[in-house]
């Protein structure tokens, strides 16, 4: 018999909130007088926002955190530029200071949407599971119709799932022990599945992505690196060759500019793997979002390595996830725009799960 199973990666949706701050310019006869936030700024200040802005626009992230931190010197007391200087951080990997100036956003101004949604998604890519669900339900609470709000009802859903299925496994702390020196236990927790050794090298097909929007070539190679990464963390236990035809494939990967064809519409990759009681896998699916799910968070060649990496140990046999934000299978995308590279806990993983006995698969 063969049954299905499906893996997902759960996406910060709100990580990178898509900013709303209503900037007015207003002038009368004596001076020029620039508002934002009902509140009047220099027009220093409003210069380095607007450059901080037109460099998160274009990616440019160290530099838009340089201006940023400007305008917040500048205006201290103005919750917009909080806000967006938060996001600069979060961007460069600084989590703890994005977060705090989120705080400084809200107690000056309760009423931002979009920083509600930031907080949350930063708690939640930095593992802090119950900071982000109070986070994302004061959100939906207090902004019910907002734009976003059934993509984050959708996204707290998910995290209220993983926490479940944390304390399952490691009771109401729901966290492993930090000298924990792989994830086995965490993402094996409803099962253990695995490809045979007599089916290496995997065959692998990668669909052409050329006529879907927002697909970069560059995105197929990334793939292939990844696959590579996973092969060598395994010591070669797992191997890959690429194959020409779909038919010829036992993981297929593939293309997508539309989220709402994901189970979870949160989702920036989606694994289906098809198992046998008797051989264990047999095929696997692999569909690779294209497009950013908010203006703000791209997809970067840094952001499609990670989900490359989540997604491949997804189809290999790790079908949970974990709460260790440094890990390939954690279950959320980080913020950060980051290159992302398999680490020892990874590798131990990997090669506990593939060398395994059959005893040893039987008695779990």
């Amino acid at each position: 018999m063969v049954s299905q199973i499906k893996a997902r990666t759960l996406v910060a949706s709100g990580a990178i909130a898509v900013f709303s701050a209503a900037v007015a310019l207003t002038c009368d006869v004596a001076r020029a007088q620039i508002l934002m936030d009902g509140k009047e700024i220099s027009q220093g200040a409003y210069d380095a926002f607007n450059a901080g802005r037109n460099f998160l626009h274009s990616n440019n992230n160290a530099d838009a955190v340089e201006s940023l931190r400007k305008a917040s010197e500048l205006a201290p007391d103005n919750a917009d530029i909080h806000h967006m200087y938060a996001v600069a951080l979060a961007k460069t990997g600084q989590s703890t200071a994005a977060i705090n100036e989120l705080r400084t956003a809200l107690n000056l101004n309760s009423n931002l949407a979009a920083t509600w949604v930031t907080l949350g998604g930063l708690y939640q890519s930095t593992g802090q599971l119950d900071k982000s669900i109070e986070t994302f339900r004061t959100y939906l609470s207090r902004f019910p119709a907002d734009r976003d709000a059934k993509k984050i009802a959708s996204l707290v859903s998910g995290l209220e799932g993983e926490r479940a299925k944390m304390i399952a496994t490691y009771g109401q702390a729901g966290q492993p022990q930090v000298s924990e020196t792989d994830y086995y236990v965490e993402v094996t927790r409803e099962g253990i599945i695995r490809w045979q050794p007599a089916q290496m090298p995997l065959r692998v097909y990668v669909t052409p992505g050329d006529s879907v929007p927002g697909f970069k070539p560059q995105f197929a190679e990334i793939l292939k690196q990844s696959f590579a990464a996973w092969s060598q963390a395994s010591n070669g236990l797992v191997s890959f060759a690429l194959v020409d035809r779909p038919e010829q494939a036992q993981i297929i990967c593939q293309w997508s500019d539309d989220p709402n064809k994901f189970k979870n519409i949160a989702e920036a990759g989606h694994a289906v793997l098809d198992s046998s009681t008797k051989t264990g896998l047999v095929r696997g699916t692999i569909t690779f979002l294209t497009v950013p799910l908010v203006e703000q968070n791209p997809v970067t060649d840094n952001r499609m390595r990670r989900t490359c990496l989540h997604e491949i140990g997804h189809v290999l046999g790790l079908a949970g996830h974990t709460a260790n934000p440094d890990d390939a299978m954690f279950h959320t995308m980080g913020v950060a725009d980051t290159w992302k590279d398999l680490t020892q806990r990874d590798a131990n993983t990997i090669v506990r799960l593939y060398t395994l006995s059959s005893e040893q698969r039987a008695s779990r």
